[in-house]
């Protein structure tokens, strides 16, 4: 005997046992479902229980007294003239409900008796169930032989044999194995419902006299018809179910003529070539028999539906979630709900991967529709492609947002898949607008991504919004040359550039990116010219951060305005560097501390800015404890920066000593103190140091002066009063 012998006949020897386990187990449940069903259903509800007649007795008599307050409400209707309520409207229905209420338990046992009996000629033409479904569904038929016999002695099965165990073998057991488990499931449902209808049948056998009693008036009469539909459902879905039972039975026991008449002669042929356990006999009859069983207990439960309405509904919708929530049916029906999900799935999307190409399901066909509708030049059909390109990248999107929280993508699988991606598939721009997000995009990427995805506007806005929710990240160093691209001037583009200098103008370090007057110049180009809002609103912002470039770019446009003429018809001079520079210095140190190096300049090249920002400490309107913080914060920041080219620019043109060293705030309001009671202020120093150009001279300061006078010597403001109408009065007294 061969090794390879030894092997496969202790493997099928294996697969034979679990097999057999599997179908006894399964035997045994059902036959131990079949003996209750036979409990179930021979079980009389009866309605001469003691505790139903003793219950149903009370409500008949509280009814029968109901029966006075009805004659009073039909006297009212008669007298004011309630057509609906009238004596003559309701006298027919109040005697006949009079006599029948009586006789409420009596009508309701006949319909019971009624569908008992229906249900025992069902019930005695299938016989015993259990002896019917060992002989029809004889599991020992479904197994194939698992050894082999060489000169009369047990072997090994061949390769061929296990071959054919793989092939039509396993075929056969996953036929059997749906037909037993869909008529267990049948059965269990049928069980769970015959036992459950039996205290629900005796509720509604107790309230039956107040039912009858909802006859009687027109606002309660539904609630009577109901009462009938339920009771009527209850009673018609086992002798419906039982009718099918009963068909599905039959032709399980006619099947070797049903195949005959179906197949003719050939019905013990091999469907599968060089097989030799799965027939068509086999193969139909567990096809046909599946869909008889489950098609009769749906049609049962449909019927049965129709006639009882909701409440019998609910009820075989908790018979059916009963069912489900055994070991068995609670793993089918999981897999039942994948399976289904995994369907729609493929349906809408095709096949995964490289078969896609075998079944692209709806995404393919919509595909196809838009290339053509694009060839035939369809009007609006081209949009609506472009909205469901986002659409469905968009859940995608999701759903990789979703693996990446959940740790089951990583950064570097993340960074690998944009990478590979198209821009122009759903899957890949979601790819790499996750990636965007996350700041896992290189400049370079983010670029061709856009070229890319540029015949679809609302993907490029997509891409351009998610980067700018993130603040460009990875891309914000290299983002005013991407935005400045001649290779990207497509018209479906001009928007994405839009939006990147838009992001660039209120972030200064990107601001500060600008080298020169040519840029500038591109990026006013791309915002639709110098005379365009966008344009001007750009040129504003900008010249918090470059007001060099600014200025020289206006100058250059002819965009500096000429100043009005004053009151004496005098004109002031044309706008200058230095005022540009002084304007933009109007801002927190923040803000001046991220202005770039290129527009500080160094200590060895005095130039305009470093002359406003020297007006700027040096301002005379300002008072020194609020020019004394404005300086030693620029400095605090600075030298949390890094600046060191900056902070020595700064040391040069305002000296620590000039601004309190950076005292403690007690000392800080003891020199604030000082200089407030001092007879009159020091004279600042020449803003504009020993070289440079000159800076203007410091304005004279506003308000009330040192000395306490007017220089006009119109006002007073030595002495300050309140008036009669308890106004403050800055007028002298003695004036």
């Amino acid at each position: 005997m061969s090794l390879w012998s030894l092997a496969t006949g202790s493997f099928s020897e294996l697969i034979a046992q679990l097999i057999y386990t599997f179908f006894q187990w399964t035997g045994w449940a059902l036959s131990w479902l079949v003996q209750l069903l036979n409990i179930a259903v021979y079980a009389r509800v009866g309605t001469t229980i003691p505790v139903v007649t003793a219950t149903w007795t009370i409500l008949r008599d509280f009814s029968n007294m109901l029966f006075i307050v009805l004659l009073v409400l039909m006297a009212f209707g008669t007298i004011f003239n309630m057509n609906n309520y009238a004596f003559s409207k309701l006298i027919t229905r109040f005697l006949i409900t009079a006599v029948l209420i009586n006789f409420s338990l009596a009508i309701g046992g006949l319909v019971i008796d009624a569908s008992q009996v229906l249900s025992n000629v069902f019930l005695i033409s299938i016989g015993d169930l259990g002896l019917k479904l060992g002989q029809y569904l004889n599991p020992s038929q479904l197994l194939f032989a698992i050894t082999g016999q060489q000169n009369g002695v047990a072997t090994g099965a061949t390769l061929l044999q296990v071959t054919d165990i793989l092939t039509t073998g396993i075929i056969s057991l996953i036929m059997a194995t749906i037909l037993l488990l869909s008529f267990t499931f049948s059965v269990a449902v049928a069980l769970i419902f015959a036992l459950i209808r039996i205290p629900v049948l005796w509720a509604l056998l107790i309230v039956s006299p107040v039912a009858w009693m909802a006859n009687i008036l027109p606002g309660t009469k539904k609630y009577f018809s109901q009462w009938w539909a339920y009771f009527f459902g209850w009673n018609l879905f086992l002798p419906i179910y039982l009718f099918f039972m009963y068909l599905g039975l039959y032709f399980l026991s006619k099947q070797s003529e049903i195949i005959t008449a179906v197949a003719g002669t050939n019905s013990t042929n091999v469907i599968i070539p060089g097989s030799s356990s799965l027939t068509f006999n086999m193969f139909f009859f567990y096809i046909f028999a599946t869909f008889v069983l489950l098609g009769g207990t749906t049609a049962a439960i449909k019927t049965a539906m129709a006639a009882g309405g909701r409440g019998f509904e609910g009820a075989v919708g908790f018979a059916r979630d009963r069912v489900k929530r055994l070991p068995p049916f609670a793993q089918l029906g999981a897999a039942q709900y994948a399976a289904q999900q995994k369907l729609k799935e493929v349906q809408k999307e095709g096949l995964p991967g490289r078969f896609g190409g075998l079944y692209g399901g709806e995404a393919a066909d919509e595909r196809r529709k838009q290339r053509y509708a694009a060839v035939f030049g369809v009007k609006g059909f081209e949009g609506k492609a472009q909205k469901e390109f986002t659409s469905n990248a968009k859940k995608r999107f999701d759903t990789f947002e979703e693996q990446y929280d959940t740790g089951k993508l990583n950064m570097g699988d993340l960074q690998a898949k944009a990478r590979a991606a198209n821009a122009a598939d759903p899957e890949g721009f979601a790819y790499i607008k996750l990636a965007l997000k996350k700041g896992a995009l290189k400049p370079d990427e983010f670029k061709a991504a856009l070229i890319k995805a540029q015949k679809n506007p609302f993907a490029v806005q997509d891409l351009v919004k998610t980067a700018k929710d993130a603040k460009f990240a990875g891309i914000a160093p290299e983002l005013k040359n991407i935005a400045l691209d001649k290779s990207l001037e497509s018209p479906s583009l001009k928007g994405a550039r839009r939006e990147m200098l838009d992001y660039i103008k209120s972030d200064a370090k990107s601001a500060g990116s600008f080298r020169d007057v040519n840029e500038i110049s591109e990026a006013v180009d791309t915002l639709g010219g110098k005379e365009a809002p966008e344009a001007l609103n750009f040129l504003k912002d900008m010249e918090k951060s470059r007001p060099d470039l600014i200025y020289s770019y206006r100058r250059d446009n002819q965009l500096l305005k000429e100043p009005p003429e004053d009151a004496t018809g005098k004109k002031s001079t044309m706008p200058t560097e230095f005022g540009a520079m002084r304007a933009a210095l109007n801002t927190e140190p923040k803000n001046i501390a991220s202005i770039p190096q290129a527009v500080w300049g160094d200590i060895n090249s005095p130039n305009s800015f470093q002359a406003a920002l020297k007006d700027k400490l040096y301002d005379n309107n300002v008072s020194q404890k609020n020019r004394n913080n404005i300086r030693n914060r620029l400095e605090q920041i600075l030298t949390e920066q890094g600046d060191d080219d900056k902070i020595a620019v700064l040391n040069k043109i305002a000296p620590r000593t000039d601004f309190g060293d950076r005292q403690s705030p007690r000392g800080q309001q003891v020199a604030s103190n000082q200089r407030s009671t001092s007879s009159a202020p020091s004279s600042p120093p020449n803003p504009a140091g020993p070289s440079g150009p000159a800076a203007p001279t410091p304005r004279p300061p506003g308000g009330p002066s040192a000395a306490g006078t007017n220089t006009a010597g119109t006002i007073s403001y030595r002495s300050i009063d309140v008036n009669e109408n308890n106004i403050i009065d800055l007028r002298n007294k003695n004036q």
